[in-house]
């Protein structure tokens, strides 16, 4: 065989073995979403094919992040979109590899009615709506969360103390069924307004959070071990993505995931679709001093072992490289050999 015709040969079988060669699979993760609105801006990632784009296949699990932290720290979870409860700061503790990565929701004055505190109307008969009439009365609180949290602060500003109320743990859609009923006089919850319960005339608005601690930040994107030792690289790629989806969220495209989430719990679609937005980060920004705030808060109560430093539980690399990769474009396209550290299933009650 000739020289040429050996070498011709040899290249159309290269181009053969190249058009049937598989792509790279996508990265499966598994991120912890509660069943709250605040995590329709990574859906959007998911519906929109952003997380696709950078390389990742998403598996929703339906769990708060306290129930999340174990999960997290044995790498069957990559991430989590949450607060930072207790659990995850002592296991920060015990050094374990869980990082706050990137800020995601904040309190706003002038933007929507996020952890108002909405009463029967019926709690102030003919007299003024004055929050320390609520004294002795039953109010909604989630134990060792952001609305206990909310109600400490509450307390304080008024000078009250935590056993001038009583406290019931319940889930948002039995708060709302409870307090249409008089089981329950007062709740914390960003989805009191959207209900039809908020336009039928027994409840007031008594107190804002965002009037007494303006643009606190209490929500971010939590890395595990699978994603903070596998590289900076995979993890911007996936923040990238969400960012992108937050950016067009602010703006006003809307995922399918807040419908159906406003018909799951009986609240109005199109008014929960329309609501003001701008309690987002676009950048992805963590306000250090909001999370130092919440961490006082843990080591005050008790529930953290011991006080920890904003410093000690943020790791910006991500969200640099996240924002260098979306100024260039080079988050799409993303492809990972191998799988996710995670694939744990189930689900919670999204608290």
């Amino acid at each position: 065989m000739r020289r040429r015709d050996l070498i011709g040969g040899l290249g159309l079988l290269a181009a053969g073995c190249t058009s049937t060669r598989k792509p790279a699979e996508l990265r499966e993760i598994s991120v912890a979403l509660s069943e709250h609105l605040s995590t329709s801006s990574m859906h959007l990632a998911d519906e929109a094919g952003y997380l696709r784009e950078a390389g990742f296949r998403m598996n929703v699990v339906r769990l708060s992040a306290i129930q999340a932290v174990p999960l997290l720290a044995g790498g069957r979870l990559d991430a989590i979109l949450g607060g930072v409860p207790a659990p995850l700061l002592n296991g920060v503790l015990r050094g374990m590899a869980i990082r706050v990565v990137a800020g995601r929701e904040h309190v706003s004055p002038a933007c929507g009615d996020g952890y108002t505190l909405y009463a029967r109307r019926a709690v102030f008969g003919k007299g003024p709506v004055d929050p320390r009439r609520l004294k002795g009365k039953r109010f909604s609180i989630r134990s060792r969360g952001i609305t206990e949290f909310i109600l400490d602060t509450f307390l304080k500003e008024l000078g009250m103390e935590l056993g001038d109320v009583e406290r019931i743990d319940l889930p948002l859609r039995e708060s709302l069924a409870a307090l249409a009923s008089g089981q329950i006089d007062a709740i914390f919850d960003p989805e009191v307004s959207r209900s039809a319960l908020a336009d039928s005339g027994e409840l007031v608005k008594v107190w804002r959070l965002a009037d007494v601690l303006p643009m606190h930040q209490y929500s971010f994107v939590i890395f595990g071990e699978s994603l903070l030792k596998t590289g900076v690289e995979p993890g911007a790629r996936l923040l990238a993505a969400y960012l992108q989806a937050a950016g067009e969220f602010l703006e006003g495209r809307t995922p399918r995931f807040m419908r159906e989430f406003a018909e799951r719990h009986g609240l109005d679609p199109e008014k929960t679709a329309a609501e003001c937005r701008d309690t987002f980060a676009r950048d992805g920004a963590i306000d250090r001093a909001s999370l130092q705030r919440t961490l006082d808060w843990h080591a005050g109560k008790g529930y953290a072992t011991a006080r920890l430093e904003a410093g000690q539980l943020v790791d910006e690399r991500f969200l640099e490289e996240a924002r260098r990769m979306l100024a260039s474009g080079e988050w799409r396209g993303g492809r990972h050999g191998g799988g996710g550290g995670g694939g744990a299933g189930g689900g919670g009650d999204g608290e």
